[in-house]
């Protein structure tokens, strides 16, 4: 098989010469070694380094989260603060009693006559 293919017939050549010559052959073997080595270390930085960057990722994922999620928590009670207070003036406009404003706002009868203070 050596003899029909060109390259097989190369590396067997090499082989050959290298384990006629014994010094060759353990050179030959830690250079082998040595670049099996590198490669392991390599990998492992490589796993080491995916790792810690997930890691660190999703940290940052979770942080921006919640900041994102404080945020629009704030900008939404700011929304349906406002809302209610319309509603309250709305239905007091209309002629509606506190104690039914507080009830449909579903706050107390205090808070829609401090509303209502401040506004009128």
């Amino acid at each position: 098989m050596a003899n029909k293919n060109e390259y097989i017939g190369e590396a067997w050549e090499t082989l050959m010469a290298l384990s006629a010559d014994e010094r060759k052959r353990l050179e030959y073997e830690a250079r082998e070694k040595a670049i099996r080595d590198h490669k392991a270390a390599m990998s492992y930085a490589r796993k080491e380094g995916e790792a810690k960057g997930m890691e660190i990722g999703i940290e940052k994922g979770i942080a921006k989260g919640i900041e994102q999620g404080i945020a629009k928590g704030i900008e939404q009670g700011i929304e349906q603060g406002a809302n209610r207070i319309l509603r309250i003036i709305k239905m007091h406009k209309e002629g509606a009693p506190n104690a039914e404003i507080a009830e449909a706002c579903e706050t107390s009868v205090e808070e829609v006559e401090r509303v209502l203070a401040e506004v009128f």
